[in-house]
């Protein structure tokens, strides 16, 4: 991967970086954790609902976190854009829908095989 190539990537990683750690700063914890005067079953279900689920979208915005910081890594090391399976070149498209990515499309699809 050429320098202007790199670059692109490396701007664009931390851009998400900064974006998804300023969400996950937003998150008031005490507001979400804290149980509501509810008088009903339904409203109770409701908001447990509602929790799980931001729980869950915190839970993959840090997992978003990880992978952005380890591919910013990849940039530093001089790694980025090679597939940490095979060895061989991601292909651009692949990096330019998911640049954070690790493998190639063949070895994703053989790592998703095995984790299902």
């Amino acid at each position: 991967m050429n320098r202007k190539d790199s670059e692109f990537f490396r701007r664009r990683l931390e851009t998400w970086f900064r974006e998804v750690k300023a969400t996950l700063h937003g998150f008031d914890s005490e507001r979400v954790a804290a149980e509501p005067e509810q008088s009903d079953l339904a409203e109770q279900a409701t908001h447990c609902y509602e929790r799980e689920l931001l729980f869950r979208r915190l839970a993959k915005d840090r997992q978003f976190l990880y992978e952005i910081r380890f591919a910013l890594n990849r940039i530093i090391a001089g790694t980025f854009g090679t597939c940490e399976r095979c060895g061989l070149e991601i292909g651009p498209k692949r990096l330019s829908a998911v640049p954070w990515t690790r493998y190639c499309i063949g070895c994703q699809e053989s790592v998703d095989r095995r984790a299902s």
